[in-house]
């Protein structure tokens, strides 16, 4: 276990593992999930869309305190497609829980294009509640123009609810 704490479906509290949640829900017949078919990816993108705001947060949590989100940070550059995807699931729950920190830390480095993927999260997970830190970033005189556009797209587009 990674020491986290969530709660479970009868409310009691217990240990979280992020990838290990899914094998948790009660059994339902014929779904993928249920039956194993599902990867990483897929299981991080169902907590997005699916879970409540309180599983979202541990298992945002869960994967900070693990390492899988820096994990994923680097992943974010990776050729392989499968692993480019699954780090931007594993991101985007840290987004709909507003745990953003990590995804910010990303948008400071030198690689420019890391950080305007990490970016490109932010503004896909399309949640207001990173506005005030994608405008301060904005007016950093640190970081490249390429990267000040983007954050500025980013934001307009949350701004006017529009998919990034």
């Amino acid at each position: 276990m990674l020491g986290d704490v969530g709660i479970d479906f009868t409310g009691e509290i217990k240990e979280l593992d992020p990838v290990a949640f899914l094998e948790e829900l009660p059994e339902t017949t014929g779904d993928p999930v249920f039956l194993g078919i599902l990867d990483r990816a897929d299981a991080y993108a169902l907590v997005v869309q699916q879970s409540d705001p309180q599983t979202r947060h541990a298992v945002a949590l869960a994967c900070i305190k693990s390492g899988i989100a820096r994990q994923a940070i680097e992943r974010l550059r990776s050729v392989d497609k499968r692993l480019a995807y699954e780090a931007f699931a594993t991101l985007a729950v840290l987004a709909s829980s507003n745990e953003i920190a990590t995804i910010l830390e990303a948008m400071g480095q030198s690689d420019e294009m890391l950080a305007i993927a990490a970016t490109r999260v932010l503004g896909a997970a399309g949640f207001p509640d990173s506005l005030p830190a994608l405008r301060q970033m904005a007016v950093r005189d640190a970081i490249s123009e390429n990267l000040r556009t983007a954050i500025l797209e980013v934001i307009y587009k949350i701004d006017q609810n529009q998919p990034v």
